[in-house]
């Protein structure tokens, strides 16, 4: 799946879903893409600009805060870039808050694919991050 194939897809299943957009939500979207973003071990500049056009561009949603999703995605993935352990704990337990419901499992698996494709490459710990994420909602890919 390309960038804008994922888009396309994150973009037609947010909009269906507006409703599931909580704050819960929100963090853990944040929590997923910030997770597949710095698996390599660096936060990539156009993974961070890729993920505020994308949210910009596709998910202009009246119920979704913009600026404080982008503002939790800064905060998670500094978290996990300055301390990996604690912020990969912090950015899993944003995403187990939602398991068990099939439409939020759904949205953060969006997410999560999106950042897969953000910098036009996939590594493999990327794809192992992916599947972290997808056994924390308890979904497949």
């Amino acid at each position: 799946m390309d960038l804008d194939q994922a888009s396309a897809y994150a973009m037609a299943t947010w909009q269906r879903l507006e409703e599931q957009v909580t704050d819960e939500v929100q963090r853990a979207v944040c929590g997923a893409f910030s997770l597949v973003a710095v698996s390599d071990g660096h936060l990539d500049r156009r993974e961070v600009q890729r993920f505020r056009a994308l949210v910009r561009r596709h998910f202009g949603l009246p119920r979704l805060d913009l600026e404080r999703l982008e503002r939790d995605f800064v905060d998670l993935s500094e978290a996990l870039m300055s301390d990996p352990e604690a912020g990969r704990s912090r950015a899993l337990a944003e995403i187990d808050h939602i398991r068990g419901n099939p439409d939020q499992c759904e949205l953060v698996r969006t997410a999560a694919r999106l950042a897969l494709v953000a910098d036009e490459r996939i590594t493999p710990e990327e794809s192992r991050t992916l599947d972290e994420i997808l056994e924390h909602l308890g979904i497949s890919r």
